[in-house]
């Protein structure tokens, strides 16, 4: 081939390379772009002029996905069992029946004059009233990182009333008794006594209270890998690592298991546990925690209470 064939040739192929790169270009531009936002916040204005059914079936877009509670709960059969199912099993009725039956309960019928306050209160003050059996782990819906808005949360509470019950949350609802009561932020103290305590601990007594609080989201090995921790961001805390849990000192903790991962400038999902545990049942928690890690935790003298 002569030379002015060969440069012919190269021409042609370049010009079909071109063409070609072009035409995927223009049926690229020509293809509908498709872009995912963050849904927007629902508003009382949202909910005027609909009906309770039509409320509830906000709610339930908002139970199974802005606010994440299908990943804890299972309605009857389903495999969410961090918390209590809401569905008929177990022996137990259905959530908008068991919210009734729940007023007669402790305290509740002085805090709560309705089924649909006491609904309200479970997302608003999860640690009002702790189901026997499950640890408190559930985070306020109305705080980040759900951060529902009032209006979203009284469409949450439609749903659950049509679980079993009859709706009587409406467009004008409000859940005002039940906000007021939200406790103030936790203001984390210092522990004075906390050498004392650790003196003291119990690990094998911190093991039961792991398992019992703990490990659905630490897992059984503490690797942070448990089945409700799964789904959580940031993930859960892995005690094995034994660098990192040197670097986290006896009291930071002890201040995050009695005060709460927010309190402590953490994810609100790690729920405050001072109104069930003692302090002494920390202690022994937490010498049980590090223990993933190396069996002398209590007494390394690299890690400072």
């Amino acid at each position: 081939m002569s030379e002015p064939e060969k440069k012919h040739v190269f021409l042609k192929v370049l010009i079909f390379g071109l063409c070609v790169n072009a035409f995927f270009i223009w049926l690229g531009n020509s293809i509908p772009q498709l872009r995912k936002e963050s849904p927007k916040d629902i508003s009382f204005k949202d909910l005027e002029d609909k009906s309770p059914e039509e409320i509830a079936s906000l709610g339930k877009d908002l139970f199974n996905g802005k606010g994440t509670c299908f990943t804890c709960h299972s309605i009857g059969e389903g495999f969410a069992n961090r918390c209590p199912n809401l569905g008929a099993k177990n022996g137990l009725s259905q959530i908008g029946t068991r919210a009734a039956e729940r007023l007669t309960e402790g305290d509740n019928g002085t805090r709560n004059h309705s089924p649909e306050e006491y609904l309200a209160e479970s997302l608003y003050i999860p640690t009002a009233y702790i189901v026997k059996d499950f640890p408190p782990i559930m985070p306020a819906v109305n705080k980040p990182p759900l951060a529902l808005t009032d209006a979203e949360i009284v469409a949450v509470v439609a749903f659950l009333q049509s679980q079993g019950s009859k709706i009587t949350v409406t467009a004008k609802t409000r859940f005002d008794s039940v906000i007021a009561r939200i406790p103030k932020p936790v203001k984390v103290e210092e522990i004075a006594n906390l050498k004392e305590l650790l003196a003291k601990a119990n690990p094998e007594h911190g093991a039961e209270l792991y398992k019992s609080n703990c490990m659905t989201c630490h897992g059984d090995k503490g690797d942070g890998k448990g089945p409700g921790g799964s789904s959580l961001n940031p993930p859960p805390r892995n005690f094995t690592d034994v660098a990192k849990m040197k670097e986290i000192p006896h009291e930071r903790m002890f201040k995050v298991v009695k005060f709460g991962g927010q309190a402590n400038g953490l994810s609100a999902l790690m729920a405050a546990f001072s109104s069930t545990l003692t302090d002494q049942d920390i202690a022994d928690v937490i010498v049980h925690e590090r223990r993933f890690a190396w069996p002398a935790a209590k007494d390394d003298p690299d890690v400072k209470p």
